[in-house]
């Protein structure tokens, strides 16, 4: 039936070539408006499906957080002139923060916290006292004493005196019991765990060479337009700031960069890589078929399948992973092996002498079932991939094996639409296949032994070092990345770490949040000074320590209601100053003193602090409850799977608290994506194999002949792991994508050579013509052991092209899916045609008996 529907199919293309060729580019025309309205993601972390995915979209739903980057900014001149250099690199700050406030792609421009400190001091001035840290009880216990008041005030004046203190008298006006100190040295906590220089308020490394500047943006991290507005005005803010200050280099990292770089070296990696491989592939196809019209011809098969893969899941999806377009490579290998079996089967027929017409359908009743069932067990392998948890995957599987299909129908209405172009009777080469499979069948025996022996080594080897999964990030983006190296530079000149982790608390009111954090600030605090945590930072940075804050209360409640605004005139007085001229700094003084409830995030959003405290603190309205999160610094770097699992085993104290809803960041993403993609990876392989397996069986029916078909595949996974594991590769997320592909197409060998080869037997049992085994093994290998060969190389030069790859993702695909074809190449030209021949050694006795 179904040679009957395929001959059907061709004779129809071929009697009507204007028709079919019209209906399929007007279903592409429409197909490509469905692409031009689809966006593309860039990003590899917010498509994880982990919870720590879930929480991160959660906080950058609510604070942006990864809507930022960051610029290093380094002096170049010597440590002699360090005073000019500081002056220099804060001048450089000053000029890009005054021209990116003007932009509409920034957020804001942080190079200190030198304004919030400013702005702190002016909202918080009055609450100064109940700053002070635990280590300062005794000042706490004081801090009303009239005596210490009047050295206060002395300490003071004396400053008035100094020179070179440019507005200390209005700071006098503001504190004139030097209470602000308290406040100043709280705040020294927003430098979180970087090694900032400790008397600036600036991000300045310790030696002031170098200068650390945040940048946040309004435009989403997601999308390229984003990326590229954002990085774009920031570039040309700091092209505008060197026209006047020369001797600074500039380091650009964080999101924007670091995204928009993943995503023009990805593009940059498929466009060369797509043009190269397609190069190459038509220039073997035309060497092999003494053509050079026949690769033109097939260029448009393949722009069909891509087209159509990308058109119909463009039809249901609005947005589209970038990485799943390494799909793309996948499908001109594996799309043009419809052509390449389809055609040589045509071609040999034609230069047996039958008529074009007649050569085209017989081709379709010898390799198109064989064509129709390799499609379906490829595609069936990479729909495996709707089970995947990962979007990037699931939009590789169905990109891939609609693409295959688009392929298969191109292959099927225009090959023989267009024969004249391209169906001569003249040979084509046959790249010493029979060679080889002559030379297999003189040393079967060795072939067999050989076989036997590797297996059981690479068994063997896997056994004692397994498989490793690459637990790193950073190894799937671009090799001697600017904005990673930018990340190392922040640690190299400001120590700490790269990036901390972020936990995220909810509070049904503002007090119980605040009373959550706290909590938090406990248990980091509490952990033992060999802990992994280096240090961490919330929104209650901006609030007294709670323990301070109860001391002063008490001691404040000591005094009678009204009776501080008397001792800080006395105190005044005595040192010769009329306390009519500071009367609203006293009141206020006063006021603050004698309010016995404790600061809380409500009291600082009334100061006017409510910019600063949004980027930790947001507090809930109308029934909504509040959100914080909590950053937390790790010592070193966590990409080594021990110390990530200590980090993670200290952070899991935080689930006490009530309100906890998930830690989020890199490290986080790696643990979980690590634990689900072993997982996954073991399943979808599995699902495929079986999926492979069961059309295997449905087509051949006999267990013998299935075996056959699997042997190349089974022979090529064992292969590839070992060697993939010997050089030193590692198994991701993106590398495993293929996976199924190497699958299929160790199936597809299997299918093309044993439908062949019952072809031959059946054939030679209707004809009655007598052959021996190796009649049969060289007959069956004669033609579609060349196919099998050109369509591995083909698929090999397509995937060799990834190899070399900017983006180290993208090159590990290329080595794993070029070792995966090669082995199963091996196998279908020398073990597979050997174990044939035992058969049919084994079947023609049992037709003589």
């Amino acid at each position: 039936m179904l040679e009957r529907f395929l001959s059907q199919w061709v004779r129809w293309s071929n009697e009507r070539p204007f028709l079919s060729t019209f209906i399929l580019f007007g279903i592409l025309a429409g197909l490509s408006y469905s692409i031009y309205k689809t966006s593309f993601s860039t990003q590899i972390e917010t498509n994880l499906p982990t919870h720590s995915g879930d929480v991160l979209k959660r906080i950058d739903s609510s604070f942006q957080i990864r809507e930022q980057t960051f610029l290093i900014l380094k002096s170049e001149r010597p440590s002699t002139e360090q005073e000019i250099a500081t002056e220099e690199l804060l001048n450089f700050a000053t000029q890009l923060d005054t021209r990116l406030e003007l932009q509409e792609e920034i957020h804001s421009v942080t190079y200190g916290y030198e304004d919030l400190k400013s702005k702190t001091f002016d909202a918080l001035a009055p609450y100064a006292p109940r700053y002070a840290s635990p280590e300062q009880a005794e000042e706490i216990e004081n801090l009303f004493n009239p005596e210490k008041l009047k050295e206060r005030l002395e300490r003071q004046i004396a400053r008035l005196s100094l020179p070179g203190l440019g507005d200390s008298e209005e700071l006098f006006e503001k504190d004139p019991f030097d209470f602000a100190p308290y406040l100043v040295d709280r705040l020294q906590g927003f430098k979180g765990a970087f090694k900032f220089h400790p008397d600036s308020s600036y991000y300045l490394s310790e030696d002031q060479l170098a200068l650390l500047v945040r940048i946040r943006g309004t435009l989403s991290v997601e999308n390229s337009e984003g990326l590229l507005r954002t990085t774009q005005v920031i570039d040309e803010a700091i092209r505008e700031a060197h026209k006047s200050i020369k001797h600074i280099e500039v380091y650009k990292g964080g999101g924007y960069y670091l995204g928009l770089e993943s995503q023009n070296s990805i593009q940059r990696d498929l466009i060369i890589g797509l043009s190269t491989s397609m190069f190459f592939v038509l220039l073997l196809m035309a060497w092999v078929f003494r053509s050079g019209i026949f690769p033109l011809i097939v260029f448009p098969l393949l722009l069909f399948g891509l087209v159509w893969a990308l058109g119909w899941v463009s039809v249901f999806t609005e947005e589209i992973v970038v990485l799943a377009l390494g799909s793309t490579s996948i499908q001109i290998g594996l799309g043009v092996d419809f052509a390449v079996h389809y055609a040589l089967a045509a071609r040999a027929r034609r230069e047996g002498g039958l008529d074009p017409s007649t050569s085209l359908i017989e081709a379709s009743r010898w390799v198109g079932p064989g064509l129709v069932i390799a499609a379906s067990t490829t595609m069936g392998a990479f729909l495996a991939f709707l089970f995947s948890s990962f979007d990037f995957l699931k939009q590789m599987g169905q990109l891939t094996a609609i693409g295959l299909l688009g392929a298969l129908i191109a292959t099927l209405t225009l090959l023989p639409a267009w024969n004249k172009l391209w169906l001569k009777p003249a040979p084509i080469k046959t790249l010493g296949v029979g060679r080889v499979v002559d030379a297999s069948l003189r040393i079967r025996t060795l072939i067999v032994g050989l076989t036997v022996l590797s297996v059981l080594t690479c068994v063997v080897y896997l056994a004692y070092s397994p498989p490793e999964f690459e637990s790193n990030l950073r190894n799937l983006h671009s090799k001697d990345s600017r904005a990673i190296h930018a990340e190392q530079k922040v640690v190299e000149l400001f120590g700490g770490t790269e990036e901390p982790l972020m936990v995220l608390f909810e509070g049904p009111d503002d007090l119980t949040l605040q009373n959550r954090l706290e909590q938090v600030d406990k248990k980091l605090e509490s952990l033992s000074s060999d802990s992994i945590v280096l240090a961490h930072f919330s929104g209650t940075q901006l609030l007294p320590d709670p323990a301070s804050e109860q001391q002063y209360l008490k001691v404040a409640q000591s005094i009678e209601s009204n009776s501080t605004k008397t001792l800080f005139d006395k105190a005044l007085s005595q040192q010769g100053f009329e306390p009519e001229s500071l009367k609203v700094t006293i009141e206020e003084l006063s006021k603050a003193c004698e309010d016995r409830n404790r600061l809380g995030f409500s009291k600082l959003q009334e100061a006017g602090l409510g910019d600063w405290l949004k980027d930790w603190v947001r507090l809930g309205s109308e029934g909504e409850p509040g959100t914080a999160i909590v950053q937390v610094f790790p010592k070193t770097d966590l990409w080594s799977p021990e110390l990530r699992e200590r980090f993670l085993s200290e952070l899991s104290i935080l689930e006490e608290v009530e309100g906890f809803q998930g830690i989020a960041g890199g490290m986080v993403s790696v643990h979980e994506t690590s634990n689900l993609i072993t997982k996954e990876m073991t399943f979808t392989a599995s699902l495929a194999i079986a999926i492979g397996i069961v059309l295997v069986l449905l087509q051949f029916k006999k267990i013998t002949l299935s075996l056959f078909v699997l042997l190349p595949v089974g022979l090529s996974c064992i292969w590839t792991f070992g060697l993939f594991e010997l050089l030193g590769y590692k198994i991701h997320f993106m590398n495993a994508a293929v996976l199924p592909m190497v699958i299929g197409i160790g199936i597809d060998d299997g299918i093309h050579i044993v439908h062949k080869f019952s072809l031959v037997l059946r054939e030679s049992k209707k004809t009655g013509r007598i052959m021996t085994p190796k009649d049969v093994v060289s007959e069956t290998l004669h033609l579609s052991g060349t196919g099998v060969l050109l369509t591995s190389l083909t698929t090999m030069v397509a995937f060799g092209s990834l190899a070399i790859a900017e983006n180290q993702g993208l090159a590990s695909i290329g080595v794993l899916s070029f070792i995966g074809i090669a082995t199963s190449l091996i196998a279908s030209i020398t073990v597979l045609p050997t174990c044939l021949y035992f058969h049919s050694r084994k079947w023609l006795s049992a037709e003589d008996r």
